[in-house]
């Protein structure tokens, strides 16, 4: 990776420093076919290759877009986004080849305080004929926009809207036996026999059954089961992260959940908030689990929040 290209040191008509491949193997292509997952036998089985009468194993068309999205992001240094990527496959390139990716910018453009370059892009083969030819947006970081920290927020429009604040963002049923309830309670050893002697929680217990333990609502939330994921931008914001984890836990508790329950939970985000802390800024989402049995008698409200904390000086690690 080279010294950080800002915004400001490009211009249209320039031409990336190319990037050079190969010549390329039979063993690259096993290489990439295992990283892929893709085992088509035209890339590395030469008595298909000689069946199909292809001139030798074929290169990947992804592994030359890997090559030219490595030319950009290289290019583009530790604080550069590549934004998007598009490649046509115009012709075929075999072990063997020597392939050289180009890139030169054809517009810049700035949108939504993104400092963006386009970029027509291609290889080469050996004998200088394009064989992959396609466009990409690279993000680049601007001297001209680096703002003291305390005037950046990191709450978007786009957050809101995938929260979809106040509105119901998703509703779950879980099966809940009595099993699930003593594994819950033993994983922090908890004795209490209403978790663990169904005969004793009916003898002895207010509810005639087997109940889960009151933290069980935890066990039931589809945020940290990752069954409901809205949130994963807080993955690709600019800025380095320094930490995170839960915030707080709030528990209204109005039945126990017994074994045999089917519970229904309603998850709702309420709240997005930054404020600084010693790690960092930090962003804080909020959100209230509803929980329902099967008769549809409320038993729970929890509420939640999660924090990530972000350095605003340093960019987001690669």
């Amino acid at each position: 990776m080279t010294a950080q290209v800002y915004f400001e040191d490009v211009a249209v008509g320039m031409q990336l420093c190319p990037l050079t491949k190969g010549p390329l193997t039979i063993k690259d292509l096993v290489k990439f076919a295992a990283a892929t997952n893709d085992y088509s036998e035209i890339h590395y089985d030469e008595s298909v290759v000689r069946e199909r009468n292809l001139p030798a194993p074929v290169i990947h068309g992804p592994l030359k877009s890997a090559f030219l999205a490595q030319l950009l992001t290289g290019w583009a240094g530790a604080e550069g986004v590549l934004k998007k990527l598009t490649c046509h496959y115009r012709g075929m390139d075999v072990a063997g080849e020597i392939l050289t990716c180009h890139a030169k910018v054809v517009a810049t453009s700035i949108q939504a305080e993104e400092h963006l370059v386009e970029c027509e892009v291609w290889t080469e083969n050996s004998k200088g004929e394009a064989t992959t030819r396609g466009t990409a947006v690279v993000a680049l970081p601007s001297r001209a926009a680096r703002r003291d920290p305390k005037e950046i927020s990191l709450i978007t429009g786009e957050m809101r809207r995938d929260l979809r604040l106040g509105m119901v963002a998703g509703r779950f049923e879980y099966e809940v036996d009595r099993k699930w309830i003593d594994r819950f309670a033993a994983a922090f050893e908890d004795p209490n026999p209403l978790w663990h002697d169904e005969e004793f929680a009916r003898r002895e217990g207010r509810f005639n059954a087997l109940i889960a333990p009151p933290t069980f609502f935890a066990a039931l939330d589809p945020v940290e089961t990752k069954e409901l994921l809205l949130d994963p931008w807080v993955e690709t914001l600019p800025y380095k992260n320094t930490g995170g984890g839960n915030a707080f836990n709030e528990v209204e508790y109005y039945l126990p959940i017994r074994a045999g329950d089917r519970i229904g939970v309603e998850v709702t985000y309420t709240d997005i908030y930054e404020r600084d802390g010693r790690s960092g800024r930090l962003l804080i989402r909020v959100r209230e689990n509803v929980l329902r049995n099967q008769e549809g008698a409320l038993v729970a409200r929890a509420r939640s929040g999660h924090i990530r904390s972000y350095d605003l000086t340093q960019p987001r690690e690669a």
